[in-house]
C-alpha cells in the first residue's frame, strides 16, 4: 500500500487500485515490456525492478504522482544488475544485485536517497555467486539464505553495514542445518524450512 492505494504487478506492468475506481496501469518505465517485479514501499515511494529502454533490469522508483524513474545503474554498459528481495531496514532499502563485469557476484546492496546505492562488504569475495535470496528484516538485523562455498544453502545475518555472517555452525566444518528457505516472521520469532545434518 502507498498513499491509500494498492499497487501490484500484472503481465510485467505496474498497476494501481484505490478501492473506488477501476484498476489503472501506471506509465511503463520502458519503451518495451517493463518486466516490473519485487514491489517494496520505502520512504514514501514504491521501489521495484524493471527494464529500461535498453532492456536492462535495474532499480526504479514511483512516488504515486510523477512517472516512474530509474534510480540506480549498478551494472555497466548493457548488463543488468537484477535487483531483487527489496527490503526496507534501518532507514535504507536493501536488496541483492550484481555489478556484472565489475567482477562481483550477487551481493547485498544498500540504497538511500542521499548516498545512492552502495555494495556492502562482500560475503563471497571475487566473482563467486552465492545466489542469495529470502531477504527479511528481523530483530534489528537482516536475514537471508545463500549457498556456502561447499554448495549448501545456509542462513546468514547482516547488520546492514558489515559482511554477512553465518548464523549457526561454520561454512567448512559444522552444519547444524542446510537447504534453508522460506523465511517468515511470526510472533516475534523467525521461522524457516531447513534440513538437519541427517537430511530430515
Amino acid at each position: 500500500l502507498l498513499n491509500g492505494a494498492l499497487y501490484f504487478e500484472n503481465g510485467g506492468d505496474l498497476w494501481r487500485y484505490d478501492g473506488v475506481h477501476d484498476p489503472e496501469m501506471i506509465t511503463d518505465p520502458s519503451s518495451g515490456s517493463p518486466g516490473v517485479s519485487g514491489l517494496a514501499v520505502f520512504n514514501g515511494a514504491l521501489y521495484f525492478q524493471a527494464f529500461d529502454g535498453d532492456y536492462r533490469a535495474e532499480l526504479w522508483r514511483y512516488d504515486g504522482t510523477n512517472p516512474p524513474e530509474r534510480v540506480t545503474d549498478i551494472a555497466p554498459t548493457n548488463e543488468s544488475s537484477v535487483p531483487h528481495d527489496l527490503t526496507a531496514f534501518g532507514g535504507a532499502l536493501f536488496f541483492f544485485a550484481k555489478d556484472g563485469s565489475l567482477g562481483h557476484g550477487t551481493e547485498l546492496w544498500r540504497y538511500d536517497e542521499v548516498e545512492g546505492a552502495s555494495m556492502l562488504p562482500e560475503g563471497w569475495p571475487g566473482g563467486t555467486d552465492s545466489q542469495p535470496e529470502n531477504l527479511i528484516a528481523f530483530n534489528g538485523a537482516l536475514y537471508f539464505t545463500a549457498f556456502n562455498p561447499n554448495g549448501y544453502r545456509q542462513l546468514y545475518r547482516s547488520d546492514g553495514s558489515a559482511a554477512p555472517q553465518l548464523v549457526a555452525g561454520n561454512d567448512s566444518e559444522v552444519m547444524l542445518f542446510f537447504d534453508a528457505r522460506e523465511l517468515t516472521v511470526m510472533d516475534g520469532l523467525l521461522y524457516f524450512f531447513a534440513a538437519d545434518s541427517s537430511e530430515n
